[in-house]
């Protein structure tokens, strides 16, 4: 059984989307772990794409262009992706191994070319694939919350399809509220900094990964009818100093701290209450998007991890305990999108 490596997921613009179980029981039993299965639907969707259904939709320029650019259609693949952990442990010389679905990330969906390979990736998480129930339908079906894809809108629209037509599954972009990009962010540097043993270690650490960050504000109509978004940029020395300033509770309050006191600018970066403690939100205000030496992420659902293996630093000590730190901090991002497709998360 061939596998996917899950560094795939890396240097990649991806745009996610909330996917229901997929049903398959008068085909396959499961999808996870099972080779033959995953054969069998990427001949299909191969045949759909050899076929005559995207000639059928091309009623524009750009979909006529894409897909000329692209070049004949060589390979349509299905493999397993192994979770990051067991990749490293036990996968990246012995692809030809056995994989449990505890050790399964997901599936990744491969369409190549003549000129430009394509992806999709289902995934079930950081933490493996487990079964969510013991009831009879949900055996029939296999739960893979997170759509990734990285395809023009016509393939995307198409695979979509496909999944819905063999799988009676739904798809949709997955929205991510500004208080999730907050959230994500304080995760984040909290995933680098932890059990280091100096404030220094800690600040080295995320000017290392972090780079220059930039913030995107988006502003509703009634506050700034002229004004659509602001950008903000964090050198490193900045980012680090808001995330590790022992006067405050986290980066965000820092930050919105800084941005009224020398910007007369009111934001509530990440979680407002009420009252009666239930989540409010900034209606005028808002952050939009998170880009930074290590990832981005935005409210419309796009979404992309950066690969930091080959950054140079001084020891291969220093080198492999922070690929650590920093794989973890990607599983955390990867967690938190599986729990907010599914729902459980914070209510936003």
């Amino acid at each position: 059984m061939g596998f996917a490596s899950p560094a795939q997921l890396f240097d990649a613009s991806w745009t996610a989307h909330r996917l229901s179980p997929l049903y398959h029981n008068k085909d396959h039993q499961t999808l996870i772990g099972n080779a033959d299965a995953l054969i069998t639907y990427a001949k299909r969707f191969h045949d759909v794409l050899a076929g005559d259904v995207l000639r059928g939709v091309q009623g524009t320029t750009a979909v006529s262009d894409a897909l000329t650019k692209a070049g004949s259609l060589i390979d349509c693949r299905w493999e397993h992706t192994p979770t990051f952990d067991y990749w490293d442990d036990n996968l990246e010389e012995d692809r030809d191994s056995p994989i449990e679905p505890k050790n399964t990330l997901g599936i990744l969906v491969t369409i190549d070319y003549e000129n430009i390979t394509y992806r999709a990736a289902l995934l079930a998480g950081p933490d493996g694939y487990t079964p969510t129930s013991t009831d009879r339908r949900r055996k029939q079906s296999t739960y893979l919350p997170i759509l990734l894809t990285r395809m023009p809108n016509m393939l995307r629209q198409t695979f979509t399809q496909f999944l819905s037509s063999t799988f009676d599954a739904y798809c949709s972009v997955l929205r991510l509220p500004s208080d999730f990009l907050c959230t994500t962010l304080e995760a984040y540097i909290s995933s680098l900094t932890s059990g280091e043993s100096s404030t220094s270690t800690s600040k080295e650490i995320l000017e290392l990964a972090l780079k220059e960050t930039q913030l995107t504000l988006s502003f509703g109509q009634p506050v700034a009818p002229a004004l659509k978004a602001i950008d903000i940029a964090l050198p490193r020395e900045t980012l680090s100093a808001f995330a590790l300033d022992n006067d405050t509770s986290s980066f965000s309050a820092s930050l919105s701290h800084y941005l009224e006191r020398h910007l007369a600018m009111d934001v509530k970066l990440g979680y407002s209450k009420d009252l009666n403690g239930k989540s409010i939100t900034n209606r005028y205000v808002w952050l939009s998007k998170v880009a930074n030496g290590a990832f981005v992420l935005t409210t419309e659902g796009r979404f992309k991890l950066v690969d930091m293996s080959n950054r140079h630093m001084d020891s291969l000590d220093e080198q492999e305990h922070v690929h650590q730190k920093i794989i973890s901090a990607s599983e955390q991002i990867l967690r938190s999108l599986v729990q907010r497709a599914i729902g459980d998360d914070m209510a936003s």
